[in-house]
């Protein structure tokens, strides 16, 4: 159960304050307009209580009914009423509830629930055939003041005519007359009768209508909290709090919130509960690195989240194996989450771990030695504090020896601090985690993955777990290997957890591929794995042949990416032919790797000289990287000439549009690198190697691209985005949609 310390100063008991009558002359007398009839959130506790009183209304005189119809809901509720009151005023030991009492109970709640939802309907739903509107008009015409307005509610509500006072209070709102108390006494009745449902329609209505609640009715709101609402409490209600206090940082409030809950029952924590501390630890260390700048500062405080992560997760595993706790994917994914913000290379290892444990994944990576992992840690500290050292001893001191002088203070503070050292790592032996993550899941039952299994079971993984994977890997020293591992086995092999990898997850394996500068694995990725790949695919892919301008296939690699590119988009994205040109540009200019370089057409003879080779190689990669860079050129320079340009302001000219837009700015900056490419190959010195043909059409497309250097096409598409013409984008899905290729070939068969 929840329980708050300040919960009495929350919580108002309608059923057990003074009778209405009574609060009807104290709100006379005590509450004025100029604060809509509200009280604080203070006055609500002040109030007096007598537990175990019961109150019930009858009805009273001076309440004048103009609707001369009888109602059936209106005479159960007064029959209802009028048992109550004479069960009070007899004041005889409640007997045996008698059927016919309880048909009428759970009559009058069916009642007043379908009454507040009568707001959503468009002719007053229930009400219609109740209240009449003359009814309702001719209590308006009275009623102008809101002092007037909310005492006649609460005594129409005396006299148990609930849908006359929904009615009026509506009409009220209607004609904007200030009904923030009479609103209050709806709600306040429906907490009185053990309606919170029918309260929150209400509520969900008045909010609606326009009227901001008071401090008076969330007041009335939380007395669904007593002890003796209708509403139980619940881990939900706990987990809302959680909530609360994970968004605006009450690490505080949280903690105090979770160590009181129970172990046991429906108040006892769930998988949401641990999910909330968990994503709280994370943002709380998020918070504090961002303020800190040492180095060793920020490695404790990312060491010390991990460790309360993992306290967490010790009793997720305790209650989990004795069947108490069904967690769910959404933990699994905020503990491997707050697992990479230690980042060692044990951290990764236990993100492994971890799924091994809660999805049956197979550990395709080596477990780092302990030892090995400690020294490593407090080499990294030694070299920090090193550093500071320094930092302080630039003009040191020194004594009559001549030696480094140390005050008293400062070799006791080396003492202390060694001493806490030695604490902390002794600490750190007592409370290792060595076997937190070991198998839960019995070995007879490790295949099964589906809820509703007798003990503990697997969850299902997905493409956010093949994810945090690939990161993982990325973080680890030496991952590409266990990433590739990983890849392959849920992505290409057949078993029950196969998983068709999304978006995010390729690209978070191409970032991997790019860091380790693997270019081919690239290639087969977006060609094989990747149905519809955009900017940031090929963006990426290029960078990693970038980074890879040492392999002799460099050149093919980029070119097929190029091809790829050409078939997936309707204009191509201006960044990565932006990349393809720069790794021209460094083939070029280191032409000690052109001759081992594949992918290059040359015609080398005997009698050549190295420098003859040399202006060979380079012209053959010119002209092989402008006959791949062709047809991309050419879908630019029509969409450029013919096709609509948008405003973008200089923050967004880095980012990627919208669908098949680019930045006009990149796209004119490939232009005029391309005519550069171009003019290299022009140069007198090739001259011998090229034919009069090639020569023409090289001339002719230099002289086509020499307008993007302009000063007048520079302002043009400086703040520009670039959108394809209609033409394009025709031509592209009619190349690329199968269903119209498919109805295009059955054409000819249905006219024979």
């Amino acid at each position: 159960m929840l329980r708050c310390t300040n919960g009495a100063a929350l919580r108002t008991s309608v059923q057990h304050t003074v009778g209405l009558r009574s609060l009807l002359v104290s709100r006379s007398t005590q509450v004025s307009q100029s604060i809509l009839y509200g009280a604080p959130l203070a006055r609500a506790a002040q109030r007096g209580r007598v537990v175990g009183q019961s109150v019930a209304w009858g009805s009273i005189s001076g309440v004048q009914r103009y609707s001369t119809e009888a109602s059936r809901w209106a005479d159960a509720d007064e029959q209802s009423a009028a048992d109550s009151t004479a069960n009070f005023e007899d004041d005889e030991p409640q007997q045996k509830r008698k059927p016919a009492w309880d048909k009428r109970k759970r009559f009058q709640d069916h009642v007043l629930l379908e009454i507040a939802s009568g707001g959503a309907h468009p002719d007053g739903g229930p009400l219609a055939d109740v209240v009449r509107r003359k009814v309702v008009k001719k209590e308006l015409q009275w009623l102008q003041d809101p002092k007037a307005l909310a005492d006649r509610v609460a005594k129409i509500l005396q006299a148990d005519d609930f849908a006359l006072a929904v009615a009026i209070v509506r009409g009220a709102q209607k004609e904007n007359m200030e009904c923030s108390v009479g609103w209050n006494h709806l709600l306040e009745y429906c907490m009185n009768k053990k309606q919170p449902k029918a309260a929150w329609k209400l509520y969900n209505e008045m909010k609606k209508r326009g009227r901001k609640p008071t401090s008076w009715t969330y007041t009335i709101m939380l007395s669904i909290y007593e002890l003796n609402s209708a509403v139980k409490p619940s881990i939900i209600h706990s987990n809302a709090m959680l909530t609360v206090c994970v968004r605006h940082g009450y690490t505080d409030t949280l903690w105090e919130i979770a160590s009181e809950l129970p172990e046991e029952g429906p108040c006892s924590p769930d998988a949401v509960t641990y999910t909330l501390i968990l994503r709280a630890i994370r943002d709380a260390v998020s918070t504090d690195v961002s303020k800190m700048s040492e180095i060793d500062r920020i490695l404790e405080r990312k060491a010390q989240s991990v460790k309360e992560g993992k306290r967490i997760w010790s009793d997720v595993v305790y209650r989990w194996s004795r069947g108490q706790l069904d967690i769910d994917i959404q933990l699994v994914r905020t503990m491997a989450r707050l697992l990479l913000e230690g980042g060692s290379e044990r951290d990764c290892y236990d993100v492994f771990a971890l799924l091994n444990q809660t999805t049956g994944l197979p550990i395709l990576a080596k477990k780092p030695s302990p030892e090995r992992q400690r020294e490593s840690e407090v080499a990294r500290r030694r070299e920090s504090r090193s550093a500071e050292n320094k930092e302080m001893e630039d003009v040191p001191f020194v004594d009559e020896g001549n030696r480094p002088y140390k005050p008293a203070e400062t070799e006791m503070g080396e003492r202390e601090e060694k001493a806490e050292q030695k604490e902390e790592e002794e600490e750190e032996d007592d409370e290792e985690f060595e076997n937190l993550f070991d198998p839960v899941v019995s070995t007879g039952s490790s295949s099964k993955m589906k809820k509703g299994t007798i003990g503990p079971s697997y969850v299902v993984p997905g493409d956010k777990e093949l994810t945090i994977l690939i990161e993982t890997c990325y973080t680890m020293t030496q991952g590409v290997g266990t990433g590739k591992a990983y890849w392959k086995h849920l992505t290409l092999e057949d078993h029950e957890y196969t998983i068709k990898p999304d978006m995010p997850s390729l690209h978070a394996y191409l970032r991997l591929l790019r860091v380790y500068r693997a270019s081919r694995a690239t290639v087969d990725v977006v060609r094989d794995q990747v149905p519809e790949p955009g900017w940031k695919t090929f963006h990426i892919a290029m960078s990693c042949c970038l980074r890879d301008r040492r392999n002799i296939n460099i050149l093919k690699n980029a070119n097929e990416l190029l091809g790829i590119m050409d078939k997936s988009m309707v204009i191509p994205h201006p960044r990565a032919l932006e990349k393809y040109l720069n790794l021209v540009q460094t083939l070029q200019d280191n032409p000690q790797r052109l001759i081992s370089l594949n992918g290059l057409k040359i015609a080398r003879k005997p009698s050549d000289s190295l420098d003859i080779v040399g202006r060979k190689l380079r012209l053959s990669l010119q002209t092989v990287a402008l006959e791949n860079l062709r047809p991309h050129i050419d879908k630019l320079h029509e969409a450029m000439k013919n096709g609509k340009t948008s405003f973008i302001s200089q923050a967004e000219r880095t980012r990627a549009g919208a669908g098949d837009t680019v930045s006009g700015a990149t796209a004119r900056t490939v232009m005029d690198r391309t005519r550069g490419l171009i003019d290299e190959i022009l140069k007198p010195e090739n001259a011998p190697f090229l034919s009069k043909s090639d020569r023409e059409q090289f001339e002719q497309e230099s002289q086509k691209l020499r307008e993007y250097s302009d000063a007048e096409m520079v302002r043009k598409f400086e703040y520009a985005r670039l959108h394809p013409t209609l033409e394009q984008v025709m031509a592209f899905q009619e190349k690329h949609d199968p269903k119209q290729n498919a109805d295009e070939a059955q054409a000819p068969d249905e006219a024979d």
